[in-house]
Parts: C-alpha cells; structure tokens; sequence
C-alpha cells in the first residue's frame, strides 16, 4: 500500500535516489525544502520511492517490487517522469 511519506523524515530517503544524475539539484531542492509530494511503499525502510511537484516526478528503487504499478497510479496524465539514470 502506497502512503505519503513524513516532511521531517524526507532527507532519510536520498540514499534511494543517489541514481539520479540528471535535474539532480531540483531533486535534492525538493527533498531539502520539503516542498511537492513523496509517496513510498512502505513506512519503515521504504524501497520505492516517488517525489513530485507540479509535473514534475522523480522515482526511485526496486523497479521489481509489485508496489512499483500502485505507486506509477499516483502520477497524473500528462507528466514528465525522471527515472534513474544508467552509469
């Protein structure tokens, strides 16, 4: 079940982005201001991750885990959509 994730706890989860290289510093913006929504699979240890504003969302995780499909619902149509990127 997919839940909205603690402003105060928000910096724990940048380990699960470190991935992304590309818009990196409107990301770590996002996380450092708590500003936008962040949406995980789980509470405690989350493993997938889901961070937006507007329309812009960056994901990130284990894109094996079967909450990815119920975590993609919470995107909107018409969104831009950063995963990792590849090294």
């Amino acid at each position: 079940m997919i839940k909205e994730y603690s402003m105060e706890k928000r910096l724990d989860l940048l380990p699960l982005f470190e991935s992304h290289k590309y818009l990196r510093l409107l990301l770590e913006g996002l996380l450092h201001e708590g500003i936008g929504t962040l949406h995980v699979n789980k509470l405690e240890k989350p493993t997938v991750a889901l961070v937006g504003r507007k329309i812009i969302y960056f994901l990130a995780g284990d894109s094996n885990d079967s909450s990815v499909p119920e975590l993609l619902e919470q995107i909107e149509l018409q969104r831009l959509v950063f995963i990792p990127d590849k090294e």
